[in-house]
């Protein structure tokens, strides 16, 4: 049994109906020149240009150095689950780099890739990536692949497909190559004029005048074959014509000179390898050799890196991340591409070197201001565990004795820590407040497309023999869309990071220290923003789903619900789910990312342990309110449950300003 014989086999469209059957960026533009399919780009431009080729093959051949990996919450990698596994070896006998490898290739080319998703009980098994030109996009949904003449009908759950943007298509992606296709067209055949150039022994073509007339067609033939006998082909290079007094050469064509050609492949090369986003030195074009030393090589490398292959990296773990996340539901993992062992992403010896030596010299000042060893490293943003003498600079005086200078020091109180309370409430108010409008947004964006996806389905009328829905939780919430709801949380939760530093920098309890997002701390909650929001909905959409299935209800039944059975549907739940839920949620994220925030500013100055502030008489925090707790566990704490109002106040014993 083959791959493609459990699906069925395509009809033929009806007269009224239309199939998008053009692989390749079919336009109303009328005239295309030359011939716009992926047969002709493949042979003509990436087997037929060698510039074409190498450009093609430089892109491809970074998945190299670049590795798509299964990681866990910690950002640790895993390599014995399902999904890791089929990540690292798509296919029997293909790994990862051969699959990426083709699937860029085909990317390039055609500007769409298509991916089988091969099944087996356990769900999917093997990943295979389809011929471009063998595939059409079905006008009510899924795609026909064609082979040895037999077309098959195979489910858009089953593909994935991957494109460059076209705003000409609303099918199929837009392959570079149609872009460039005069220029690889003039490169081409400025190298096949050389070639044919030269095996004219150089000599530009020409008219041999004769003072007589001449009797026949065939003495015109005779001489002619004559000459070309005598001065055509590399061996005649040289050669030198003798001619009566009754005959004239007349040349008629143009020198290499004359016309120009290096600069007309230079045009063409630099035009191709800017469409393909290749440094013309990296792959030995003329246009980028005659500028080329080792300096412009290592920053032309970094350059590709930066502006071709990571944009196109993100592209595909997004592609990958929809393709296979939403069939491996129990893996909590994610996937991500590690890009440790790009060598033209890292440091040289020279600047790490430099970069250490600064942050040294920040750090060896803040220490002679006064800081903490353990709080000046942090704020220099020197992660090494380094062993501190225990010896501080003479100018610093002993805590609770007076300094050199003779001016005492100010000792903090308790009273003033508890006064920050006030305007970090006040801040936390108007942050719920910005979290809100975007919660908001967001959930009424997720709304239209659960009804949008469901409507279409109905529109569609009842399935025959269906034995399943044609949707899930992951369907109407896919882990796609934890990535965007991160996206549009982030703004918001660094804003109440940095307010919650400022308000306390403002206050002059402690010594102002400048605010930085990428602190581990606040990375560790952005990572997580958002997940825990659409699990939610997840689940409870899976419940319904399972309780509409176990009573047997038609798909009708179960977007629109059987009152009879107190059941609402899924259309009604996916309402209620969402309502009312903006502000709940955006008090529980602002008051993790400001307490997250707060006992971070309070470790950095030194403090060791803070009072609980909390309102909520209930299980979770009644025991904790007003008790003093170390700054560690405030920062593995932030809230005890949805909605929670704790807060925390420094403890100020030994802390001096």
């Amino acid at each position: 049994m083959g791959f493609l014989d459990r699906f069925i086999p395509a009809r033929k469209a009806e007269a009224n109906e239309v199939i998008v059957s053009t692989v390749i960026n079919a336009t109303n533009s009328g005239f295309t020149s030359p011939d716009a399919s992926y047969g002709n780009f493949a042979r003509e431009g990436y087997a037929g240009n060698e510039l074409v080729f190498a450009c093609i093959r430089e892109i491809a051949t970074s998945t190299a150095e670049a590795t798509l990996c299964l990681y866990d919450a910690n950002h640790e990698k895993i390599d014995n689950a399902p999904l890791a596994q089929l990540v690292a070896e798509p296919a029997e006998g293909m790994t990862q780099y051969e699959f990426l490898e083709n699937l860029i290739t085909h990317l390039q080319i055609a500007g769409n890739a298509y991916v089988l998703k091969e099944r087996a009980r356990v769900g999917v098994v093997s990943l295979m990536l389809l011929r471009p030109d063998r595939m059409e996009v079905m006008p009510g949904g899924g795609y026909s692949y064609e082979v040895g003449g037999k077309k098959y009908l195979i489910p858009a759950e089953d593909i994935g497909h991957l494109k460059f943007p076209n705003p000409n298509n609303d099918f199929y992606g837009l392959s570079p190559l149609q872009v460039l296709a005069k220029q690889v067209n003039l490169d081409t055949d400025a190298t096949t004029f050389t070639k044919a150039f030269f095996n004219n022994a150089g000599v530009p073509s020409g008219i041999l005048k004769l003072r007589r007339k001449l009797s026949h067609q065939d003495e015109a033939d005779r001489l002619r074959a004559a000459w070309r006998g005598q001065f055509q082909g590399n061996k005649n290079w040289h050669r030198i014509a003798i001619l009566d007094e009754d005959a004239s050469y007349e040349k008629m064509g143009s020198t290499l000179g004359e016309m120009e050609i290096p600069s007309l492949r230079n045009l063409s090369e630099s035009r191709i390898c800017s469409a393909l986003g290749v440094p013309a030195i990296l792959v030995g074009a003329n246009i980028g050799l005659q500028r080329s030393t080792f300096s412009n090589y290592a920053e032309a490398r970094e350059s590709f890196w930066e502006e071709t292959l990571l944009p196109l990296y993100r592209r595909i773990e997004q592609f990958m991340v929809g393709l296979l996340e939403p069939e491996f539901p129990r893996e909590r993992g994610y996937l991500e591409f590690d890009f440790s062992e790009v060598r033209a992403l890292q440091e040289d010896e020279d600047a790490m070197v430099n970069r250490q030596l600064v942050r040294s010299q920040i750090a060896s000042q803040l220490i002679t201001a006064g800081f903490t060893p353990e709080a000046a490293l942090q704020a220099a943003g020197i992660e090494d565990e380094l062993e501190h003498t225990g010896f501080l600079p003479t100018s610093l005086s002993v805590l609770g004795q007076r300094p050199v200078e003779g001016k005492e020091l100010k000792a903090l109180t308790q009273a003033a820590a508890e006064r920050l309370l006030e305007p970090l409430q006040e801040s936390y108010e108007e942050e719920v407040e910005a979290m809100e409008r975007v919660l908001a947004k967001y959930f009424k964006e997720q709304l239209n497309r659960a009804d949008g996806i469901m409507g279409r389905y109905l529109s569609q009328g009842e399935p025959e023999a269906k034995t399943q829905m044609p949707f899930n939780e992951l369907t109407l919430i896919p882990y796609l869309m934890d990535e965007e709801l991160k996206r549009q949380m982030s703004p918001v939760l660094i804003d109440a990071f940095r307010k919650s530093w400022e308000v306390i920098n403002a206050a002059g309890v402690f010594t102002e220290l400048p605010f930085d997002a990428e602190l581990p701390l606040f990375q560790n909650v952005l990572r997580g923003a958002g997940k825990k929001i659409n699990d939610v909905s997840r689940d409870a959409l899976s419940n319904q789903l399972q309780i509409g299935g176990g009573r047997g209800y038609s798909l009708d039944q179960m977007v629109r619900g059987v009152p009879k059975d107190d059941f609402r549907g899924l259309r009604s739940y996916v309402k209620e789910t969402y309502k009312n839920r903006s502000k709940t949620i955006a008090r529980t994220e602002m008051a993790t990312a400001q307490n997250t925030g707060t006992a971070a500013r309070y470790k950095a100055a030194g403090v060791t342990e803070v009072i609980i502030q909390d309102g909520d008489d209930d299980e979770l925090c009644a025991p904790y309110a007003g008790t003093r707790q170390p700054i560690d566990w405030a920062l593995d704490n932030p809230i005890a449950h949805p909605n929670c109002t704790r807060a925390y106040s420094a403890v100020i014993d030994g802390v001096t300003e």
